[in-house]
């Protein structure tokens, strides 16, 4: 069983303790994530075949640098690419290079920028030029599963619950689940627990905690952007896959791909 710190009192590193973080912190985790998000949608009017994939890395770090911001990625455990994209069957963690892309490919492009210190950690599924309804179809349940996965995370569920959402509904539409890779906690480190399993047990795994703190007044909370869940025992309802498959379609012909994708796969999180 993992145990947990407040953040402030945590060191800086990953010493196997969940940090719980404060309503400040995740202010700053959501100045991040937005940033990131930005930079995503910016790519997407990039993505065409032919284009080099070194050219998405370049485009990611003058981003970055016209953001005060740092790809997290430039310089990590000697890595030198500001970003990573993963074409086709490539899981994750593809280095860019003067490899361009291709009609009918499909494209993961995976950033982190360092915003005063914080890391905001996001990938995006991209649709290169015509590409078959397999790859498309591919993208849908990828995403849907992900949809699931976050809406199962509320204080007293587990991380387990998480990886139970979304290897029921992938394994129910006749796909799989890496297992080799998988999701991690992000703040001041680029890597943090908890990891998050992609698959699992209702009940099993990390329990989830709130921060034990002060919080802000409900009426402050309901400003937050649509696109943060609120920490609520009660799960949020959930719209009907089709609903939200017609609005990712529609999001996929403005950008390029998925919206808000939170999938990241790293070398650090192996499950052990």
């Amino acid at each position: 069983m993992q145990s947990y710190i407040e953040a402030a009192l945590a060191p800086r590193k990953n010493d196997g303790q969940i940090k719980l973080y404060g309503e400040a912190d995740f202010a700053g985790m959501r100045r991040a994530g937005q940033l990131v998000a930005e930079c995503l949608d910016a790519v997407g009017e990039i993505v065409r075949p032919g284009l080099p994939t070194e050219a998405i890395d370049r485009f990611v770090y003058d981003f970055g640098m016209a953001h005060n911001a740092l790809p997290a990625t430039l310089g990590y455990k000697g890595y030198f690419k500001s970003s990573c994209v993963s074409i086709n069957h490539v899981v994750c963690h593809g280095i860019p290079s003067d490899k361009p892309l291709r009609d009918g490919d499909i494209v993961n492009i995976d950033v982190t920028l360092i915003l005063d210190g914080w890391h905001g950690d996001s990938s995006r599924m991209y649709a290169v030029g015509a590409v078959k309804r397999a790859a498309e179809r591919l993208i849908e349940v990828t995403h849907e599963a992900m949809m699931r996965g976050i809406e199962a995370i509320r204080p007293g569920a587990t991380t387990g619950d998480i990886g139970h959402a979304i290897q029921e509904y992938a394994e129910g539409e006749r796909c799989s689940v890496v297992r080799d890779f998988c999701g991690h906690g992000v703040g001041r480190l680029f890597h943090d627990v908890p990891n998050i399993l992609h698959y699992g047990s209702p009940g099993e795994g990390t329990p989830l905690k709130p921060f034990p703190g002060p919080r802000l007044p409900a009426t402050a909370r309901s400003r937050r952007s649509s696109s943060i869940r609120s920490a609520s025992r009660k799960p949020a309802s959930r719209s009907s896959p089709s609903r939200r498959r017609a609005s990712f379609l529609r999001g996929s012909k403005a950008h390029g791909g998925l919206s808000r994708e939170e999938r990241r796969c790293t070398p650090l999180c192996r499950p052990s």
